[in-house]
């Protein structure tokens, strides 16, 4: 995205995309791959954001992409939860690679074979006028935002 970007009456500034990657318990079978089709996870238990939260939206989005519609067997309101509730074995998951070391995570990442796996990172503001905290704030992440996120 770029500054200026128009969303009905709403303006966006985007700061970064992220990949998203399944996310699968070390021990299981898919473990070892490097890539991985959604479809093969067609049978898999699912550990998801709840409804209203957009990696949610995301999610639905690539299933539907890849002709399934998941068993959900538990959701989250936390990314950090959900990879814990995959990594005790309860499902299988679609989130942001994390930045733990490999090791480290009883959960492994897998890349998705789908170039719409990604989410996009950034702020969106309305066209109204902003009080000015908000507008310095807009105004300091629209100038130093990629840059504070890189560190």
């Amino acid at each position: 995205m770029a500054l200026g970007t128009e969303h009905g009456t709403d303006t966006s500034f985007g700061l970064y995309d992220e990949r998203l990657v399944l996310v699968v318990p070390s021990d299981h079978r898919l473990a070892g791959r490097r890539s991985v089709d959604l479809v093969e996870t067609a049978d898999d238990p699912y550990v998801a954001m709840e409804h209203g939260y957009g990696m949610r939206s995301l999610c639905e989005t690539l299933w539907a992409a890849a002709g399934m519609a998941p068993t959900i067997a538990f959701e989250g309101q936390d990314i950090h939860t959900v990879r814990g509730l995959v990594g005790a074995g309860l499902g299988v998951s679609v989130l942001p690679r994390t930045t733990t070391p490999a090791g480290r995570l009883p959960t492994v990442d897998i890349a998705v074979n789908d170039p719409a796996a990604r989410r996009r990172i950034g702020v969106v503001w309305p066209a109204r006028t902003l009080p000015a905290q908000a507008l310095a704030f807009r105004d300091m992440v629209v100038r130093r935002g990629a840059a504070v996120l890189a560190r």
